[in-house]
């Protein structure tokens, strides 16, 4: 079995919706030998409206491996972890 990174897209609906909503999502996407699709994964990685929001978010996750890291329980920014 192989898995990859993917682009899919989900028309959710729900009541408190006016109209359904299509949302694109980065999610793993799972193989079998022959190349087919047999599995998603469960929890997408990154959820937009559009294909150009997936593609933005992506880029400001890039931008982020150039900042200072902060620590999650401080919030301060601390020196890069080894």
């Amino acid at each position: 079995m192989s898995w990859n990174y993917r682009i899919t897209t989900r028309v959710y609906t729900h009541k408190y919706l006016h109209d359904p909503e299509t949302l694109y999502e980065i999610r793993e996407v799972y193989y079998d030998e022959n190349g087919d699709i047999v599995n998603f994964a469960e929890q997408a990685d990154i959820i937009g409206h559009s294909l150009q929001e997936v593609k933005d978010i992506l880029r400001k996750m890039i931008e982020c491996c150039d900042k200072p890291i902060i620590d999650y329980n401080t919030g301060e920014e601390i020196q890069e972890l080894n």
